[in-house]
């Protein structure tokens, strides 16, 4: 729907899915997805938090790279930071994650986000 460029009607589906299951995590990332691509960011960062909030451990990262992606967007890198250093957290707390790529990345964009602002 939302490639033919039926804008409203995607957002529709997706308020309807989580609507009808609002435990499922995907939904709340589509449906941020969408308000993202529509510049409702505030709605899409609501979405992308909830996405993150009501998985069981381990929980996966999708949401809080989508919150660091839109926070740097909006020039909010303090906010882009703290995300990034979620998806850490998450990574050692719930995955026993302390070193890697999954880790290394996210160091790499906390300090390429510093940088912006200074």
């Amino acid at each position: 729907m939302f490639q033919k460029g039926m804008l409203q009607e995607a957002l529709d589906y997706w308020n309807a899915a989580v609507a009808r299951a609002p435990q499922t995590w995907q939904a709340y990332l589509r449906r941020g997805n969408r308000f993202q691509k529509l510049g409702r960011y505030k709605e899409a960062l609501a979405d992308y938090e909830q996405c993150f909030l009501i998985q069981d451990s381990p929980r996966l990262t999708d949401g809080l790279h989508s919150m660091a992606q839109l926070h740097e967007i909006l020039e909010d890198y303090p906010a882009a930071i703290h995300d990034r250093e979620r998806i850490i957290n998450c990574l050692k707390e719930e995955y026993h994650t302390t070193s890697g790529e999954g880790i290394n990345s996210q160091l790499r964009e906390i300090e390429r986000l510093k940088a912006l602002i200074s």
